[in-house]
């Protein structure tokens, strides 16, 4: 198809969908196809572009969420090599509210149910990571 004829046959697709108010599936298709539309054609056309779209919405949203699962990783590995000082540290921060309020109360029923001095270093480290994960889950909801 030209460019010319291109142009023709939006044009009188145009014309044609300006005024369809009383018209049935039926009738829009048989009109169309006189005013020499191959419809089946357009309609191929159109479910392959919005094909294309939600494909290109699914690869840009798989990305994304690769790309969060691989930050939220590399924060792992970076809490796993911080010294014990550091982890108390950050819980004693946390407590003090410096992360928000979220991360307060959860120090806060973590010193209710055991205290720090009993813990290990692996169990701290853990209940960082799970204060952390917990953030950041409740910061991805509310961006919803």
């Amino acid at each position: 198809m030209t460019q010319n004829s291109q142009a023709q046959s939006w044009e009188r697709i145009m014309r044609f969908l300006a005024d369809d108010d009383d018209l049935s599936t039926e009738q829009i298709h048989a009109d169309l196809k006189d005013l020499g539309v191959d419809v089946n054609a357009f309609q191929d056309r159109v479910q392959e572009s919005v094909r294309k779209g939600i494909q290109a919405q699914w690869r840009e949203r798989a990305v994304q969420e690769k790309q969060s699962a691989l930050e939220k990783k590399v924060g792992i590995t970076d809490l796993a090599s911080w010294p014990i000082l550091k982890v108390r540290e950050w819980l004693d921060q946390a407590a003090q509210g410096m992360f928000g309020p979220q991360a307060r109360e959860l120090v806060a029923a973590w010193h209710r149910k055991k205290e720090a001095a009993k813990m290990t270093d692996e169990e701290l480290r853990s209940l960082v990571m799970d204060i952390q994960s917990s953030l950041e889950d409740g910061k991805k909801s509310n961006d919803s």
